[in-house]
């Protein structure tokens, strides 16, 4: 979590001006507490910012473990582990480790229709066909929907789904599944910060604790724009949207 936003203190917003850590804390809202002055905002019950303010985290200390077992090379880079992991293959990138969290929501809540993501080629892949038997056939840029395979609502159907979303979604496909978020909103929790491209780079933010109970959390200085999911499978609206970081999750 950043602290953000006093307006008369800039070295406030230095990027080392982080919250308090408790290492006894299970999740984010738990293992960080805000510094003097600061206070988390408000979230709605059994919203996705709610969610991501809950995320299970590993013990203290955790490293973070590649999808094949190994350290990450770094360790002086991230403040936690989510306790969540991402398969025995290389594909959950930065992009899909925010697809991820957002499905692992939605199936969790029971919105299993709303789980559908975009892939580069445009193609709307739809949790709904996939539980449903349907599979999907890529041949280049062609995609389609075929049959042959077993109804199943499980949660290993959704990661197998979620499996090839990852294959052939990514950060020039994540546009597809946002909006813009208004110009002058403050920043909440479940906003995605993208720059699209190959290669480019996705973040999404897991909490906001700005300055005093009246502040808004602004992200004037950062160079791109945000965006938000929305409610519906059926979403096509593009956003032109810049970003900068990534969810990190450990196997």
């Amino acid at each position: 979590m950043r602290a953000e936003g006093a307006p008369s203190d800039r070295s406030r917003c230095d990027r080392n001006e982080v919250a308090d850590v408790k290492p006894v804390g299970h999740s984010i809202a738990t293992r960080f507490s805000t510094p003097a002055d600061f206070e988390r905002i408000a979230v709605s019950d059994g919203s996705f910012g709610a969610y991501l303010r809950s995320l299970p985290l590993e013990p203290a200390g955790a490293p973070v473990l590649l999808f094949d077992g190994r350290r990450k090379s770094r360790d002086d880079v991230h403040a936690a582990v989510i306790d969540l992991d991402v398969g025995p293959r290389d594909l959950q990138q930065c992009a899909d480790s925010i697809l991820r969290l957002r499905a692992e929501y939605l199936f969790g809540i029971g919105r299993l229709d709303d789980i559908a993501f975009h892939f580069t080629s445009g193609f709307l892949c739809a949790f709904a066909r996939w539980r449903a038997g349907d599979r999907v056939t890529v041949n280049g840029s062609a995609v389609a929907w075929t049959g042959g395979g077993a109804p199943d609502s499980s949660h290993d159907a959704l990661r197998r789904y979620l499996d090839v979303v990852f294959t052939y979604a990514g950060t020039r496909s994540l546009p597809l599944d946002l909006v813009r978020a208004p110009r002058d909103s403050p920043m909440a929790p479940g906003d995605v910060y993208l720059r699209a491209g190959s290669p480019g780079h996705a973040m999404v933010v897991v909490d906001v604790a700005p300055f005093g109970p009246r502040a808004r959390c602004s992200s004037r200085r950062a160079t791109c724009r945000r965006s938000r999911f929305t409610s519906s499978a059926t979403r096509r609206r593009r956003t032109e949207v810049l970003g900068i970081a990534s969810a990190t999750a450990r196997p």
